[in-house]
């Protein structure tokens, strides 16, 4: 599973965003964990290398953590993936890409609002 998660997310880079807007800081990902992962360690050192690449990486901690135990509902779980999201754009991310492993490749799918704005897209987990 965690190959095809990284398959699917190498892949959309290639396909999606030019490497040259990754070396100018344009480009930005949310980077989600699994369920129960505490902190959001095996997304981490993935997190690392995207950012050594030149992508700006958030990786929040996220309601279904270990740490964090479902402490909101699901939907104000899309509301900070949205908030992460802005962050990005605030910082000067053109374009964001939202990924997840497992839990947070669910999540990632669950986000409508990537559809309808513009330099944001979709990243799935197949």
């Amino acid at each position: 599973m965690r190959t095809s998660f990284l398959t699917a997310l190498f892949a959309c880079f290639y396909l999606f965003l030019s490497p040259a807007s990754a070396a100018e800081n344009e480009v930005g990902i949310v980077l989600l964990h699994g369920k129960w992962d505490r902190p959001p360690s095996k997304v981490l050192d993935l997190a690392r290398q995207l950012e050594a690449q030149g992508y700006q990486v958030l990786s929040p901690t996220m309601p279904w953590s270990g740490t964090r135990e479902y402490d909101v509902p699901y939907s104000q779980a899309i509301v900070e993936i949205e908030s992460a999201a802005n962050s990005l754009r605030d910082k000067g991310a053109k374009h964001v890409v939202v990924g997840g492993l497992s839990f947070g490749a669910n999540a990632s799918r669950s986000m409508p609002y990537f559809f309808f704005h513009p330099g944001i897209r979709l990243m799935r987990d197949r």
